[in-house]
């Protein structure tokens, strides 16, 4: 059973927040929410529970600088990483773009280069020796032809009738 906890007026929660605030300002820190439960002796989760609209209010504040205040060199130099990473992610994005692209125009060419080959052999009349191993009944066919050419005739007389039935 958890014991019961003595929970600070609105006010003073935030009278400590601008405390908090004001420190963080002059030392170039940025405040967080664990923080400000911390100075006021409450669990992160027990402050978030009771005091959600103070802690967004914080966060909010962390999340926008104060143009009047001069930024320290670790916020500029964040400010600088973020830039430089929303720069990196816009380029990434872009460049998975152009690689779908050129990914695209390749399957395109090897069509078009394989239609392109079957119309130049069918113009010249080459007939295609597929590969040991590709198509049906191919392990038949590779081993008709490591018989005599008297096998290999029988072979291609079984192959006409079975196309003829067909």
């Amino acid at each position: 059973m958890s014991r019961r906890v003595d929970l600070p007026a609105e006010h003073a929660v935030r009278a400590v927040m601008a405390v908090l605030l004001d420190e963080a300002a002059a030392q170039g820190a940025t405040p967080t929410v664990v923080a400000l439960a911390k100075r006021l002796g409450l669990a992160n989760s027990t402050f978030w529970r009771h005091f959600p609209d103070i802690a967004t209010e914080l966060r909010a504040t962390v999340r926008t600088p104060n143009p009047d205040l001069p930024a320290s060199p670790a916020t500029r130099r964040l400010v600088d990483l973020e830039q430089r990473n929303a720069e990196l992610t816009r380029d990434n994005r872009q460049l998975t773009e152009h690689l779908d692209l050129a990914v695209a125009n390749l399957q395109r060419l090897t069509l078009d280069n394989h239609r392109l080959r079957q119309a130049l052999e069918a113009a010249s009349k080459i007939t295609r020796i597929e590969k040991v191993g590709s198509g049906l009944g191919s392990e038949r066919r590779s081993r008709a032809w490591l018989q005599p050419p008297a096998a290999q005739r029988t072979f291609l007389l079984q192959q006409e009738e079975e196309g003829a039935e067909r």
